[in-house]
Formats: C-alpha cells, sequence, structure tokens
C-alpha cells in the first residue's frame, strides 16, 4: 500500500492511496521441515554493515515483526547516502518460505524468496524462480559464520562471482 500526504489547512491529509497484490501458486521445493524457518531468520536481527566497493558501505537494519522482518536498507559512499529503501520480509507457512519484497528509492518494486537449506546457510532468489531455483540466472546465498559475520555470495549461472563481508553493528 502506498499513500501520498498532502498538508491542508495545517493538517495531513491523504490524497491518493494505492494497493496492489499478487497471488501466485507455487510448489514448495528445498526446504526442511527439520529447519524452523522463522526461527533462523532471527539470525539476521539487527544492524549489519559491510565494504561492497572502495569508500562504499551497504548498511542493512532487520527489525522483528511478527512472524517476519521490516528492514532499511542503504548504501554510502564518502559518507554520502546514494541509495536507500525499504525491505519486508513475511513468513509465507504454506510454502514454509519467506517473501521478501524491496521498495528502493527510483527503481521498480523488487520481490524475492527467501529460505533457510541449513541451519546457517540461506538462498534468496528472484520470486519468479522460487519454484525452480536451480533454473535461476542470479542467486544470493548467505553464509551466518558466527553470531555477528556473515557472507553474502552472489551466484550468477550457479558460479559465486563476488562474495562479501558483513558484521553486525547492533
Amino acid at each position: 500500500m502506498q499513500s501520498i500526504f498532502k498538508k491542508i489547512d495545517n493538517r495531513w491529509r491523504v490524497i491518493n492511496c494505492v494497493e496492489s497484490g499478487v497471488n501466485q501458486s507455487i510448489k514448495n521445493s528445498e526446504t526442511s521441515k527439520e529447519l524452523n524457518q522463522v526461527e533462523l531468520m532471527k539470525q539476521i536481527l539487527g544492524t549489519w554493515k559491510g565494504e561492497i566497493a572502495k569508500d562504499t558501505i551497504y548498511i542493512a537494519e532487520q527489525k522483528l515483526y511478527g512472524t517476519g522482518l521490516l528492514g532499511t536498507i542503504k548504501t554510502v559512499t564518502k559518507g554520502k547516502t546514494i541509495m536507500e529503501g525499504e525491505a519486508i520480509i513475511g513468513y509465507d507457512k504454506k510454502i514454509d518460505k519467506f517473501i521478501e519484497t524491496d521498495l528502493i528509492e527510483g527503481s521498480d518494486i523488487m520481490v524475492y524468496g527467501i529460505w533457510f537449506t541449513s541451519k546457517n546457510t540461506c538462498i534468496e532468489v528472484p520470486y519468479e524462480n522460487i519454484s525452480n531455483p536451480e533454473n535461476a540466472p542470479v542467486k544470493w546465498q548467505y553464509e551466518i559464520k558466527s553470531p555477528d559475520v556473515f557472507v553474502w555470495n552472489f551466484i550468477e549461472n550457479n558460479k559465486t562471482t563476488k562474495s562479501l563481508t558483513f558484521n553486525r553493528e547492533k
């Protein structure tokens, strides 16, 4: 849902409100019933920072909200914010996976599927590939190395092309 507000007569009023959604049936793949997806996702709560290029830091903050997470993300270069956005990560118990929606300022909506494949590894794919993640042209693997460190692996055509290390700040 997106609302646009305007101050009229010293009061904020909604002048436009838009709600949209997608309903798509998908098959459950690659999750193990021995893995509690909701409990495992709690490992990424907090603020994480990682250097993604020279003088460029990516910051992600995740807060618990029900069985999901609310997050903010931003990229900062030489002290200046160059990208920022919001993330909603919600658990879908029917498919035992999380659905992530990112709204980045200046970009179209981005939707992903995320699930843990082990206690310290999760996979993320574009939503259109959630039923067949092995066919996803790109995917991301997160390896939790310790409570305060994770590695973000970028995988293209089943080959790791980049790995970034993130540290918990809070």
